[in-house]
């Protein structure tokens, strides 16, 4: 395989974190907050939209319907993406600590944070999510990937974690 760039579109802070859906890039972009992407424009990659965030947007996981944002040192924050150029903040909660990653199946979010730990949310009315649980870890997980019952966390000094999620509460 011999890798070619397509295309490149600068933002204006730093992009930190990308999820696609439907052939649309949601970004990341730090103190930029999240910004939506075009990447297949009739004359190469544009905006469609950006929501502003409390802080720095550093990770971001999109659905369907939700686009789950974690804000760094403020917590989760859930925007409507139905209508992707016109993003709606419905629901955010504060977590300390800063934030590493951020998975979302079933109505439940699991955000990364540090120091160590994996916390559960309730996003099944995502304009009051709560926390159900928090699970502390021995490093920060730095990505979790969903996969049934389990959350694979890539966990800096410990690599490849894996949890049971059979009973999130």
């Amino acid at each position: 395989a011999n890798p070619v760039e397509i295309d490149s579109l600068d933002t204006p802070y730093d992009a930190r974190g990308v999820s696609v859906e439907d052939d649309l890039a949601f970004v990341a972009d730090s103190y930029g907050g999240l910004r939506v992407i075009d990447p297949w424009g009739p004359i190469g990659m544009v905006e469609l939209e950006f929501l502003p965030t409390d802080g720095s947007a550093d990770v971001v996981i999109a659905t369907p319907t939700y686009v789950y944002v974690g804000d760094d040192y403020g917590g989760l924050v859930l925007v409507d993406a139905v209508d992707p150029t016109s993003l709606v903040e419905v629901g955010s909660l504060e977590l300390a600590g800063r934030t590493s990653a951020v998975a979302a199946a079933a109505g439940l979010s699991y955000v990364g944070k540090a120091p160590a730990g994996l916390r559960v949310m309730d996003v099944s009315v995502p304009e009051t999510p709560t926390e159900i649980n928090t699970l502390g870890t021995q490093e920060v997980p730095q990505d979790i990937e969903l996969s049934g019952w389990h959350a694979y966390t890539a966990e800096l000094y410990r690599g490849l974690v894996i949890y049971d999620l059979a009973t999130p509460t």
